[in-house]
């Protein structure tokens, strides 16, 4: 909460008018400060004054009380579209919404989940997993009309679609397959490398002045 001294501070730089009426709710407020709220009324009902409200700095004091809120960038889980994608389409106004709403409601249930896991709430895991298999039926229908918007019914079963962000748009795109590394060849011997067994190692611990560990190979 706002400190009350501190508001009717800055008031008073932007209305010196009122800097007796307001020093007063002041000096109340430091002599009886479980009072508060009472002398926040009474400086609110000061500044809801009519003649008040005719005043050049009126929207500087109002945003002394009420600051603007800077609004939060919305994230959300949308890749950036890039030049090697094969892209479909852009998604109308009303799939977009619906591919939002979809995509911020498994951000939400994603942050309770972990919660709920971290707390060892098992009510609002069982809540959560049912939430889950709801969100599983809005995407399959969502894709339905993506599907029928773009007419993708023939494309092959085995290629996947995949929507990502072009600036404030979204748009389906083919998604590609990743390509699979080669299979590792098994690594060959190094040239010179001489091959270690039990008597080789048992002779090299000797000549240390050490014995062989007991256990360290199965007895034959």
């Amino acid at each position: 909460m706002k400190s009350l001294g501190y508001t009717i501070d800055r008031i008073v730089k932007a209305a010196p008018h009122l800097e007796e009426d307001l020093l007063r709710i002041r000096r109340k407020w430091k002599k009886y400060p479980k009072r508060e709220m009472l002398y926040w009324k009474e400086m609110l009902n000061l500044l809801n004054s009519s003649e008040l409200k005719n005043h050049p700095n009126w929207t500087k004091i109002r945003s002394i009380i009420i600051p603007n809120r800077k609004k939060t960038k919305e994230k959300n889980t949308f890749r950036p579209i890039s030049p090697n994608d094969k892209e479909i389409g852009v998604l109308p106004g009303n799939l977009a919404d619906k591919a939002r709403r979809y995509d911020r409601a498994i951000i939400a249930l994603e942050k309770k989940r972990f919660e709920a896991h971290l707390t060892n709430d098992t009510e609002a895991i069982a809540q959560i997993y049912r939430r889950h298999a709801i969100q599983e039926i809005r995407i399959k229908n969502i894709w339905v009309e993506v599907k029928d918007h773009f007419n993708l019914w023939n494309m092959n079963p085995n290629q996947n679609l995949i929507i990502k962000k072009k600036g404030l748009l979204l748009v389906v795109v083919l998604d590609q397959p990743k390509s699979s590394p080669p299979p590792q060849q098994p690594q060959q011997p190094t040239e010179g490398m001489i091959g270690l067994d039990v008597e080789v190692l048992r002779k090299f611990l000797r000549s240390l002045g050490m014995d062989l560990p007991p256990g360290l190979f199965p007895e034959s």
